[in-house]
């Protein structure tokens, strides 16, 4: 009697919040999450009615495929991670931060969000002290001008202007150091000047 009324009623609501489900899980996945995905999963596969077999074999089968396809996101996050890490040791930002950027945001770890961080941190200092060094070399104020361009270095070591700056300012230095020990010696900037 009634009591059948009530649980086809309730098997009925199951297969409909089942679809829903299956809609859910679907989205999560374009976008990456896969664990919320799985999560979602695991609730249709705890029904044990046998009118819901078939969601449940669905489930199941979309568990493992989530699983696998898990797996291979998370193996290429640790490949493009540490890409990005041998770039930035290199001092090359910019090609670390591709590396970074192609990993889907729910996949990304605190390894990867506090490389980010500093690498853009790091872009931003560089950019300080670069217009720093320039507005100093226009200005002709070299005092410090050598400490400025060893940091900036640090963070750019590639850049070969600013290493022939560096170089070219300790010749100064040293040119310096000798004209005071020899009274008479001319002072050439000019090629300070030119970064």
């Amino acid at each position: 009697g009634e009591c059948g009324v009530d649980i086809q009623s309730i098997i009925q609501s199951q297969i409909e919040d089942a679809q829903i489900l299956k809609s859910e899980v679907k989205s999560l996945r374009t976008t990456f999450r896969h664990n919320e995905a799985l999560a979602k999963l695991d609730t249709l596969l705890t029904s044990d009615h046998s009118s819901l077999q078939d969601q449940r074999d669905w489930a199941d089968a979309l568990r493992t495929k989530l699983q696998g396809e898990l797996a291979k996101l998370e193996s290429q996050r640790e490949q493009l991670l540490t890409a990005a890490q041998e770039q930035a040791d290199e001092g090359k930002t910019q090609a670390a931060l591709k590396y970074l950027n192609q990993i889907p945001e729910p996949l990304q770890t605190e390894q990867s969000i506090v490389l980010c961080t500093r690498l853009n941190e790091e872009i931003e200092e560089a950019k300080k002290l670069a217009k720093e060094i320039q507005q100093a070399l226009k200005e002709r104020r070299f005092d410090g001008l050598e400490l400025k361009l060893q940091r900036y270095l640090q963070l750019r070591p590639n850049d070969q202007r600013y290493s022939n700056l560096l170089e070219r300012l300790r010749q100064r230095t040293v040119s310096k150091q000798r004209s005071t020990i020899a009274p008479g010696a001319e002072r050439d900037d000019s090629a300070l000047t030119t970064a």
